[in-house]
Parts: C-alpha cells; structure tokens; sequence
C-alpha cells in the first residue's frame, strides 16, 4: 500500500506526519527489539504522589463531620441531606467541567505552570471553608475546590514521564497514592473535628480559635499537606511537555479536539473498560452491610464498615506495587487485565454467598467476607493497568494525550458519581422483596450484567496496543521467535 495514503489507524494527523512519526518509531525501536527497561524517575514520581495525596485528603476530610457541620450551624433538618450531598460532589463536578479548560492551558503554558499555579487557591480553600458561618460558605468554598488542575494535569505528566518499559511500576504507585489520601484526608476529618474540650493540648486545645470554630482544624491540616506537596513540587517537578509535533498550519488546533481524541486508535474500548471498572461496589458495600440481616443485608456495625473499608484500601495501596507487576510480568498485560477485570462478574456473583453466610452468625460473614474483599482487592489491580492502556492509547498522538487525559477524568468522574449511586439505589430497591424471591436477587444481577461487557471488551484489546502498555516485553517464546525473526531479516 502507498504510504502516504490514510488508513484506519491514522484518522487523526496527515497521512505525510504519520508516516514520518511511524517511520521514526520503527528506526528508533524495532518490533523485535524491545526497549531498554526504564528505571522509575523518582524526583518525579514523588511530587505527583504528594499532589494525589493532597488533593484527595483535601476532598475527603469533610466527609466524616460534614453533617454534624451543618447541624451546628443551624441547617433545617430536611435540607441537612441536600446539602451535605452537594458540598460533598461539588468538588468532582467541576473538576470533570474543567478538565477540558485545564488540558488546554498545559498545552499553552506548560505542565509544571499550570499544574502549580492552579493548585494554590483550591488547597487553601479547604481552610477557609472550616470557618463557615453558612451553608453558602460552605458551598461556595466547595465549589473553589472543584477549580484543581491536578487530577487533570496530574495524569498528563505521568503518561509523559513514564514509557512503556516502566509504567507496570510506576502507576501501581501512584494510583495508589489517591487511596492513600482518602484514608488521610477522613482520619483527619473524623478524629481533629472535635469540640473545643476534647482536644488535646497539642493539637490547639487552648486556642480560642477552635472553641469557636471546632471543624477548621481538620481543614486547616489538610491545607497544610497541600501546602508541603506545592513546595516539594516546586523543587523537584520539571516541566514534562514535549516539543511541538511539526504539523501543518491550522492542523494543530484540529488535532486537540475532543472528536478527535476519540478516534484515537482502541481508545474508546479502552475507556469502556476503566468505566466498568470504576466503584460500583462502593455505594452496595456500605448499605449492604449496614442492612439488617433479615432484609438482605449484613448487619454490621457501623465501625466494623469502616474498618473493613480502611482494610481494602490499604490493601490496594500496598498490594498494588508489589503484584500489579508481578502479575504483568507472568501474565503480560492484556491477560492480567483480563484477570483482574474478569474478578469482578465473580466478586458479584460472590454476594449472595455472604447474604446466605449472614443467616448462620456473625463468624460465617467473616469468614465470607476476607473472600470478597480479596476479590475486591484484585479488581482494584486493574486500575493502574487500565491506566498503562490508556496512556498508550496516545504514544502515536502525544498532540492528543492531555485532551485524552482529561477526558479520561472526565469519564472516570462520572463512573465514581453514578457507580456508587446506582448500585446503592439498587440494592435499598431489591431489599423490598420477600426473601428468596428473584426481586431480592436484583442488586447483584444487575450489576454483573453491567459489568460483565467489560470483560468481553478487554478481550477486544490488540497485540500492538498491549505492546505499548507493557513496554513490548511478551513471553519468553515470543521473544525467541521475535529474536529469530530479527537475526534472519539481518
């Protein structure tokens, strides 16, 4: 075929650029010749993990006492829930809105610029927000909060520092690092936001300040986590923008849209697959447990649910280092998605087994549970591997790869606000059925046929991309043959 005409996998630049990009990327790293494994650049690695941290701290804290909050301050009883739910989405929401706004300016201004400049006022808005008088202030501040560039930006750097010979080590890291934050971000807001006499006397137990405002502490804490990852980001972060690909005069504007974005090559297949894997269990988790036993549920204290919950999420944040490249490395990274994406339709299937063990003692749901959360915690590992696919998505198109972040957020913004909703909603729904009958079925039903196309589409991913998202290193025979291959074209 004549190289300079188009195909279906270059439907985004000229047919002229493409060939060159190719061109340069098969003299640069031949298919059998895999590249060079990448150590993890740290002094990089390290201020986009205190960013995660900090911004999801930032975003958390107010969850423990956000309804104590607005009870304090005079909310009417039956606006109490409206609001605390506003004040607690509003930041997600406009971070999605944003996200397009925010890819734009890295790509003028820069990475490192943007990422810094923009974090400034949303980390501070946290403190101010602990000295509200109003439900508007609260509100107002919130939504401040929601003008953060990082989750954006954040994810352009890393597709932009890493390649595909380390990025099976370096976002079971950073991934990691958000979950990390959570669990800071509400230790801080459960344990600081106390009245003014039971605070100790190192944490501002005689300052007059927190007698009069008992919930600024926990939000001036965080401001300062934000404060430490601005400075340590300042220091150490350097700016990840590639230069400019030579195009022609008007093409680029044309080129960062997000039409075009879509086309990139796999990349929707790809998105389908992280969105099905976002938090559908985290809404069902926690009215599933709380549920009385005798209504479907699991009876479980309230602190029970809470631990269980901080135990999954340290599991991930140790777990995911240690096996995500482990399980990539003997499975390869398609069928290490595969593997832990395919968990899912069995962790669902895995809820009736702990509803029946509810019905024999509170021994039987434990030993029933460390079964399901570990499933949970494998099905988190697809996670940074879905990442490792997205971000290779754009190798060809770095023109493209902060829109395609950003549209990333954006999908996984949407996954997190309404996976958590629709699963709870369903199970609260299905608890109304007699016990045994199909309808008391319908919450784990639903969700595993909502699911269970996810694993079909991660079936669909192909040989080139998983290449990319791995660093091209396939099993020892592929190798040998790939090696034979060469030295024979020699």
């Amino acid at each position: 075929m004549d190289p300079s005409q188009a195909n279906e996998q270059t439907p985004l630049i000229s047919p002229q650029a493409q060939q060159l990009v190719y061109d340069q990327t098969i003299s640069d790293h031949p298919r059998s010749d895999p590249p060079p494994a990448t150590s993890v650049p740290w002094s990089q690695v390290i201020p986009i993990c205190l960013i995660h941290i900090a911004e999801a701290s930032s975003f958390t804290c107010i969850f423990p006492f956000i309804t104590e909050f607005l009870t304090a301050i005079d909310t009417p009883k039956d606006k109490i829930g409206l609001y605390g739910g506003i004040a607690e989405g509003c930041v997600q929401i406009i971070e999605a809105i944003l996200a397009i706004f925010w890819a734009k300016m890295a790509d003028r201004f820069g990475r490192k610029k943007c990422l810094i400049l923009g974090f400034i006022l949303p980390i501070c808005s946290t403190t101010f927000l602990g000295f509200g008088k109003s439900v508007g202030w609260i509100i107002f501040w919130r939504a401040i909060s929601g003008l953060n560039p990082a989750q954006t930006i954040n994810r352009v750097i890393l597709a932009e520092i890493s390649n595909p010979s380390n990025r099976a080590r370096i976002y079971p890291i950073t991934d990691p690092a958000y979950t990390v934050g959570v669990i800071l971000g509400t230790t801080i807001g459960g344990e600081l936001s106390s009245p003014y006499h039971k605070l100790p006397r190192w944490l501002g137990g005689e300052v007059l300040l927190f007698r009069d405002y008992p919930y600024a502490l926990p939000c001036l804490t965080t401001t300062v986590v934000g404060v430490i990852a601005l400075l340590t980001s300042m220091i150490l972060l350097k700016e990840s923008k590639p230069l400019e690909v030579e195009a022609r005069p008007g093409e680029q504007q044309q080129q960062s849209t997000v039409a075009d974005t879509l086309k990139a090559p796999y990349y929707k297949t790809v998105l389908l697959v992280f969105c099905a894997n976002m938090a559908l269990f985290g809404g069902l988790y926690t009215v599933w447990g709380y549920t009385p036993v005798l209504d479907g549920g699991l009876g479980l204290p309230v602190e029970i649910i809470g631990r269980l919950s901080v135990i999954a999420n340290l599991s991930f944040v140790f777990g995911a280092p240690f096996f995500v490249p482990i399980i990539q490395k003997r499975l390869g990274a398609k069928r290490g998605l595969l593997l832990t994406t395919g968990i899912i339709p069995v962790e669902v299937l895995g809820i009736p087994v702990v509803q029946w063990a509810a019905t024999k003692g509170r021994k039987a749901i434990y030993e029933t549970l460390w079964l399901e959360y570990g499933m949970t915690t494998l099905h988190a590992f697809s996670w940074p591997i879905c990442h490792q696919f997205l971000v290779a998505c754009f190798d060809d198109y770095p023109q493209l790869r902060a829109t395609g972040m950003a549209v990333t957020l954006i999908a996984g913004a949407v996954g997190r606000a309404t996976g958590p909703a629709l699963a709870g909603w369903i199970y609260s729904y299905s608890t109304q059925f007699p016990t045994g009958s199909f309808g008391r079925q319908l919450s784990w039903l639903v969700i595993f046929w909502l699911v269970l196309p996810a694993v079909v589409l991660t079936s669909y991913i192909p040989r080139d991309l998983e290449k990319k998202a791995e660093g091209g290193h396939g099993s020892d025979e592929e190798e040998q043959v790939a090696g034979l291959l060469h030295s024979h074209d020699e």
